[in-house]
């Protein structure tokens, strides 16, 4: 009885592993390209880093900002 129920967990898990496998498969294979995927990951690659350096630029001029700030503030406390 044990070894039947876990034969036909064995069944269902790899039928499902293997129609996952073969769906993918197909549908890498018949899906429209346009342009190569590795083309694609790139230009997001480089997209992400542009938006990345722009706000990477905001945000060091808003630190620089908050920075004087601070100093400024700090010398009218301390009167300096």
């Amino acid at each position: 009885m044990y070894y039947d129920d876990q034969g036909k967990r064995f069944n269902l898990v790899s039928g499902l592993v293997c129609g996952a496998v073969l769906g993918a498969g197909l549908a890498l294979a018949l899906a429209p390209r346009r342009r190569s995927t590795a083309a694609l990951v790139g230009q997001a690659a480089a997209e992400m880093g542009r938006g990345a350096a722009r706000r990477l630029g905001g945000l060091r001029a808003e630190v620089a900002g908050l920075a004087d700030d601070a100093a400024r503030a700090g010398r009218k406390r301390f009167r300096l």
